[in-house]
């Protein structure tokens, strides 16, 4: 089996499947919501390990009363406690179960980018502090540090765009100065290629950054292979922290105990 050309043939039928729905629909909103429907249901859900629940459309929200703006698609930790709010057509996570989001554009543009980038900076800014009292936590490395939760992933999606290189020097920009966690970790683009970290002294590529690799730009007819193998080896790391959601009762009254 030649792995390059199943994952071409799924590029090509996205692709196929996106221009020919969304011809007929003139709603925006609407294309908005079948886009993320497609590259959900054709790609992610068949791809990402099992641990890794998906939802289309939803919010996050932190202990302390923080509420993120509406994301396109929330990865989130499938095996602890499910979402506060789970209906067909939208959810509410707990900032703590977060993984990661991706925010899904038609074509990205200078406009869409800097939007992109503000959501997912302001969601990674989200205080993770909701967990069990551990006696043995694992502290895996990501953006040149150790953590003692999984840090949120940031990504963008499009099934087009503006030249990659001026997306990888806006992002450049946007970014500069921003500790790595608060960043856009990678952009995909299903016509033209990726924006995703590149080692700086010896090849290798990375969903998310770290103090050894730069922003890097690669022409490809084939980026989902590309987000399938970075997605994958990023999110089959092991939840370091359970996550307890009694924090989040801590000033809700439960009922009046009886001495």
């Amino acid at each position: 089996m030649n792995i390059e050309q199943v994952f071409r043939g799924l590029s090509e039928q996205i692709m196929v499947d996106f221009e020919q729905i969304t011809s007929q629909i003139k709603h925006n909103p609407a294309k908005g919501h079948i886009r993320e429907t497609l590259i959900v249901e054709s790609f992610l859900r068949k791809y990402l390990p099992n641990v890794i629940g998906i939802a289309v459309r939803g919010e996050v929200v932190s202990l302390d009363g923080q509420v993120s703006p509406e994301c396109d698609i929330i990865l989130y930790e499938s095996r602890g406690c499910p979402p506060f709010i789970k209906k067909t057509d939208y959810c509410v996570f707990p900032v703590e179960l977060v993984y990661g989001i991706i925010e899904v554009k038609s074509k990205l543009d200078k406009r869409g980018l800097e939007d992109g980038f503000k959501k997912i900076t302001k969601l990674k800014r989200m205080p993770k502090r909701a967990f069990m009292s551990e006696s043995f936590v694992l502290t895996p490395r990501w953006y040149g540090q150790t953590w003692e939760y999984f840090p949120m992933a940031g990504f963008l999606f499009a099934y087009d765009s503006i030249d990659l290189k001026t997306i990888q020097l806006s992002l450049d920009a946007f970014q500069k100065g921003l500790p790595l966690a608060e960043r856009v970790d990678s952009v995909w683009v299903l016509k033209k290629g990726m924006v995703v970290n590149r080692e700086k002294s010896e090849p290798g590529i990375y969903a998310v950054p770290s103090d050894t690799t730069r922003l890097s730009t690669a022409v490809s007819r084939n980026p989902l292979l590309s987000m399938v193998a970075l997605l994958q080896r990023h999110f089959q790391m092991p939840l370091p922290r359970r996550f307890d959601m009694t924090k989040y009762l801590e000033h809700v009254n439960l009922g009046d105990f009886i001495n």
